[in-house]
């Protein structure tokens, strides 16, 4: 079920294992504190259903931001980041712009 809802956030990236997908579940649990300018936590008072959108939609963020970071070695991480911040996360959009 988990897999499936992160599935649906990944745009031209639906094709990754599940293993991966499985991976960035994990990476987003246990590093959401240490990275601030990444995360931005839901409210205290969100409901649980919102928690684990939250989940699920920086799963899928943390993927795509791995996808781009690996096709795009002139760049660092920042840069990574705020490439994708400015296409919206669209996948298919920074990779048109980092490779052509």
């Amino acid at each position: 079920f988990q897999i499936r809802n992160v599935r649906c956030r990944l745009g031209g990236l639906k094709d990754l294992p599940d293993d991966d997908i499985c991976d960035a579940l994990r990476f987003v649990h246990s590093e959401y504190q240490y990275l601030p300018t990444f995360f931005i936590w839901p409210p205290p008072d969100c409901r649980m259903n919102e928690l684990n959108y939250w989940h699920y939609f920086y799963a899928a963020r943390a993927l795509i931001l791995r996808q781009v970071y690996a096709l795009a070695p002139q760049m660092t991480f920042d840069q990574c980041l705020k490439a994708l911040a400015s296409s919206d996360w669209n996948y298919a959009i920074v990779i048109s712009k980092i490779l052509f």
